[in-house]
């Protein structure tokens, strides 16, 4: 959030210089030549700028978005294995009283067929 409102600040400085900076050549005691060289050079010296801001913040959105999908697959992939880990566990757990009951039954069957 921080990054666009700066982002817009500066789109805003950038646009507002120019505007000032036109009006002021305008104004300027110059040949019509001279002055529409100076806008032709401020205004490449603008486009250059806007470029730069440009490159850079689509540099961070993908910055970002590779930072998001490496941060998702870590995420994933703890969530995998915790999931495993809770199989695995429940397979132990049952096999283990899968064979207490067997063995409780086995104790009963053979109390039962004892002789008195």
């Amino acid at each position: 959030m921080a990054e666009e409102k700066g982002s817009s600040s500066f789109l805003t400085f950038v646009m507002g210089a120019a505007i000032g900076a036109g009006l002021a050549y305008l104004y300027a005691p110059r040949s019509g030549e001279e002055s529409r060289n100076q806008l032709r050079k401020m205004a490449d010296d603008i486009r250059e700028k806007v470029q730069e801001a440009t490159d850079e913040a689509e540099a961070r959105i993908r910055k970002a978005i590779e930072e998001s999908r490496t941060m998702y697959e870590e995420r994933k992939n703890a969530v995998y294995a915790a999931a495993e880990a809770g199989k695995e566990a429940y397979r132990e757990r049952k096999e283990a009283v899968v064979a207490a009951a067997e063995a409780g039954q086995e104790a009963y069957e053979e109390e039962i067929t004892k002789p008195q």
